[in-house]
């Protein structure tokens, strides 16, 4: 559970044992279902050890009629006693003694009432009653006590109650103590669009230090309805979005304001992403923690693919530092939920030894895994920044990619070898190449032979330049006599790459040779 939830679960457990928050220190290390257990259980036990004396207080008051046992309740009793005993009280007979109480008075049961002992009551309660005892709450600032009885009460009467109170604060403040958080998908419903509005930019006011309560409201709606709040807050001036950076930061309330982040339209993301807070070294270390902690990457990566590039480059800086559980996480993380081109634009900014480190670990995944990475990097049209990555790979992971390569589609290789000729990275193609299996080798061959001059002219002056004749001439065993004279075609002119060529194949044995020289002629000395 989030820190927003320990936060209210430790603030109801001090109501209940009436001491402040800040002398539970010793329960720190609780999170908040434990807390919420074991607030239940002191509650359950306050009320069993007097529950034998209370019954018989129940029993005595059979013999007198309601509108006496309420005013013995509240002349003598108190507010404390008569919540005890309207949990013992048959339904009927509690409702009816509380309607002769006044409001004030009930206000005062309230606080002290269990709901769940009176669940019955409470749901009979008329509306406009409900609303005066909320009116009296209010103005005590009890908003722990109102989140309390949420459950219990009727949407219609919910709606009347807020539609009552003019206070957005007493609204936000309410919201945060709710114990059963999916009934806030009910309490935003019943707002109009407007005073959600008002809600957002309140939280959003510095001066009321509302953000806490606004983001434990925004993080248990559902997804549609973070979407909208969050980009109802993305619409304001800056400072709301800011404002709401800035308290997940100080708060370390980031693990409930990501998923918020997550919902949020691209265009509400990439205004986060552009807030100069997020381009602290110290935010970021933050937010990648609760990302990696709560497995909340699917909307931590996106984030920084939104972010500017001296932003970006500090976020990567900040992952070149992740321990390798935490980046085997990320690369898990990034294949299940498709978020590749995310990962390899911060790899892009990553320095050198880092990204090997990485690609080390990406290529350490099963063949399925780097499948769908080739697969989501040609959909992005990110060859020209996954080449070069490749070529960091380690032999055994060179191996792997070269498997997988074969299975891509052709329109997919096709891209493969435009993006290798474009950006000069042949020699990290045919690294992968020189690993296939034979029958893939020969169907990665054909593909070749069948290239536009101009590419296969830029293939020959790449592999001349760095030495990569072996290379080549591992798919050339698989060209037919036609495609080997398209080849000599290319190299008229050019002795001293056909020597190369020659002199790589003399070395691999007698017969490819005996083939070049009869389909493109002996070469002169160079």
């Amino acid at each position: 559970m989030s820190q927003i939830e320990i936060l209210a679960e430790n603030i109801k457990l001090a109501r209940l044992l009436g001491v402040q928050p800040d002398e539970l220190t010793y329960l720190k290390a609780l999170d908040a279902g434990q807390l919420r257990s074991l607030r239940l259980r002191l509650t359950n036990s306050l009320f069993d050890e007097t529950g034998a004396s209370f019954r018989r207080v129940v029993t005595a008051s059979k013999l007198l009629p309601n509108g006496m046992v309420a005013l013995i309740g509240e002349k003598v009793f108190g507010a404390m006693l008569c919540a005890r005993i309207s949990g013992l009280m048959p339904p009927n007979r509690a409702y009816e003694i509380a309607l002769k109480l006044p409001d004030a008075f009930l206000a005062k049961v309230s606080v002290e009432l269990d709901p769940r002992s009176a669940r019955e009551v409470i749901a009979r309660m008329p509306a406009d009653r409900v609303t005066a005892i909320a009116a009296i709450l209010v103005e005590r600032r009890d908003y722990v006590t109102m989140g309390r009885f949420v459950d219990y009460l009727s949407r219609d009467t919910i709606r009347q109650v807020m539609e009552s109170i003019d206070d957005d604060t007493a609204i936000l403040r309410t919201a945060f103590f709710v114990e059963n958080k999916t009934a806030l998908n009910d309490l935003v419903r019943l707002m109009p669009v407007e005073r959600i509005r008002r809600l957002v930019i309140l939280a959003g006011d510095e001066r009321h230090d509302l953000w806490t309560e606004a983001v434990g409201l925004m993080s248990h709606v559902n997804d549609d309805w973070k979407r909208r709040i969050g980009d109802l807050a993305a619409e304001q001036d800056e400072s709301v979005l800011s404002g709401l950076a800035h308290a997940a930061q100080r708060l370390r309330l980031w693990d409930s304001v990501l998923p918020i982040v997550g919902c949020m339209s691209e265009s509400s993301q990439r205004k986060l992403a552009g807030l100069p807070v997020l381009a602290s070294r110290e935010v970021l270390d933050r937010v990648i923690a609760a990302a990696d902690a709560n497995g909340l990457w699917a909307a931590m990566l996106p984030l920084v693919g939104y972010m500017g590039a001296d932003v970006r480059r500090t976020a990567a800086q900040v992952f070149e530092h992740l321990p390798q559980d935490t980046l085997q996480r990320l690369i898990a993380a990034a294949g299940a939920l498709q978020l590749w081109p995310a990962l390899i634009g911060i790899l892009g900014d990553m320095d050198q030894a880092e990204q090997r480190n990485v690609v080390r670990l990406i290529g350490e995944q099963d063949e399925a895994v780097l499948m769908q990475l080739l697969e989501a990097v040609d959909r992005a049209g990110l060859w020209a920044a996954v080449l070069p990555l490749i070529s960091l790979m380690g032999p055994e992971a060179r191996k792997t990619a070269a498997r997988v390569v074969p299975g891509l589609p052709p329109q997919v290789l096709q891209q493969l070898m435009d993006t290798a000729n474009q950006l000069a990275l042949w020699p990290t193609l045919l690294g992968i190449l020189s690993n296939l299996p034979d029958t893939e080798q020969r169907q990665v061959a054909q593909l070749i032979s069948a290239q536009p001059m101009p590419l296969l002219r830029g293939l020959l002056e790449a592999i001349h330049a760095s030495g990569l004749w072996a290379e080549l001439l591992q798919l050339l065993r698989h060209f037919d006599d036609a495609q080997l004279r398209r080849l000599a075609a290319l190299l008229e002119g050019r002795d001293e790459q056909r020597h190369a060529l020659f002199v790589a194949a003399q070395q691999q044995g007698p017969g490819l040779n005996a083939r070049l020289a009869d389909v493109l002629g002996t070469p002169a000395p160079p």
